[in-house]
């Protein structure tokens, strides 16, 4: 492909091969005069959501519920009461690597057990999880929030999957191959393995790049057709779009991972991202939860490798010198059973948990090291007095539910009462659940 012949077409289709197809500036619903780069670097807070996408089991990881007795004749889990571990105030299940994640991460960590969903649904659970409604047509957490704080950032909200409904109001940005983003952004490279095989010269590329730019100037002075002149302004911002994506590759780690774990591509993206100023939030994603059969061997897994991700995602974040400024939210649709069906599996459940991993010190901070909401030993909810968040009865309680953790989440991250919020109201008690 030739420099001269390069459209926005091809730009569009190398962007989808790439994952990010949302990533030019028509895409995210700028004028056609507008350039990428108009919006001054966006420098935080943010937020990144990480969905466990199938409905995981919190009673294998931090809502443990063990067997009391060898023989006990129907289990929630096959681990016994002593496996489980303490972790400061949190009880951890005995899956492999949850305790590290949990010493780790324990003075920056909030746990919230006993959440209930009110479905069984995975579409239902996934939205009520991720907006805090259960009705259709929420945005998501992540998708309100960019469109509030970062509207005009050409990747404001980047998504892997999960809800990331947004209403029209934000352009989510696919992310996917970070191979195909590198290949983008290096047009004169041969090779990524060897950046100093050339197409050309160094000399000679400037060159060519100085060339079509003054090209590109002249054609857009001499068309005077309004459909001409939208169709030069586009293709003009198309290629000032690859720029943009080399601020992104700029940010990139100069060794990118190469495990089976694609939550941590997506946190090399993402943390890569933020640090260039170019968005805001992200919507990361790991399948394979929904485990109606073999559940131990196949549920334990996933987990262990959701946690390792988030835990690559935090060191991201710190490597790129932004953890102190970032809210990571972790859940999934649901939860499951408590305890097994003919095939060993576990089935969906309404009751979930969320973790939430902030700041320890400045404005943004939260007051991890705690657990908020419990359940009972067949992981039932217990409601929680408001004001002091223990367990309550049912006359003066209330049930956590995503709405409420919404409310909660919205106004850690200065959403209450904007405009874009009002539009979205979630009818839930407004609870301390972050600050403490």
């Amino acid at each position: 492909m030739s420099s001269d012949n390069f459209s926005r077409r091809d730009l569009l289709q190398l962007l989808a091969g790439a994952g990010l197809v949302a990533a030019t500036p028509s895409l995210v619903r700028a004028a056609p005069s507008a350039s990428p780069s108009a919006a001054p670097p966006y420098q935080g807070p943010f937020l990144v959501t990480v969905h466990a996408g199938g409905g995981w089991d919190p009673t294998n990881l931090c809502d443990p519920k063990g067997k009391k007795d060898a023989k006990e004749d129907k289990p929630i889990n096959n681990f016994m009461l002593s496996d489980v571990q303490k972790v400061g105030p949190f009880s951890v299940a005995p899956t492999p690597g949850a305790v590290d994640f949990f010493k780790l991460h324990k003075d920056r960590l909030i746990v919230f057990n006993g959440v209930d969903t009110s479905t069984n649904g995975h579409d239902s659970g996934t939205r009520h999880v991720w907006s805090g409604n259960l009705v259709e047509g929420y945005p998501s957490l992540a998708a309100l929030f960019a469109a509030t704080v970062a509207s005009k950032q050409p990747l404001a909200f980047l998504s892997s999957g999960g809800y990331d409904h947004t209403n029209g109001h934000i352009a989510p940005t696919r992310v996917g191959n970070v191979s195909a983003l590198n290949r983008l952004t290096k047009p004169n490279v041969k090779d990524l393995n060897n950046p100093d095989r050339r197409f050309h010269d160094d000399w000679v590329w400037k060159r060519l790049l100085e060339v079509r730019a003054k090209r590109m100037k002249r054609q857009v002075e001499e068309v005077s057709l309004p459909a001409s002149v939208v169709a030069m302004e586009l293709l003009r911002d198309a290629r000032l779009g690859v720029g943009v994506l080399n601020k992104l590759v700029e940010k990139m780690p100069k060794t990118l991972d190469k495990s089976s774990n694609p939550l941590k591509r997506q946190a090399e993206i993402s943390a890569a991202t933020f640090a260039a100023g170019l968005g805001a939030s992200a919507s990361l994603t790991l399948g394979g939860f929904d485990t109606h059969a073999n559940h131990d061997a196949t549920h334990k897994p996933r987990l262990t490798m959701l946690l390792d991700g988030v835990t690559y995602l935090y060191n991201q974040l710190k490597a790129q010198g932004i953890a102190e400024k970032t809210l990571i939210v972790v859940s999934s649709d649901f939860g499951r059973t408590p305890g097994y069906n003919a095939g060993k599996g576990k089935d969906h459940w309404s009751i979930t948990s969320a973790m939430v991993l902030g700041p320890t010190e400045g404005s943004f901070a939260i007051k991890g090291g705690r657990v908020v909401g419990t359940t009972t030993a067949a992981h039932h909810p217990i409601e929680l007095d408001p004001k002091t968040l223990f367990p309550s009865d049912k006359k003066t309680g209330v049930r956590l539910t995503p709405g409420t953790l919404h409310l909660a989440l919205r106004a850690h991250l200065g959403l209450s009462d904007t405009e874009l919020e009002k539009r979205y109201l979630i009818k839930s008690p407004k609870l301390a659940l972050l600050k403490g």
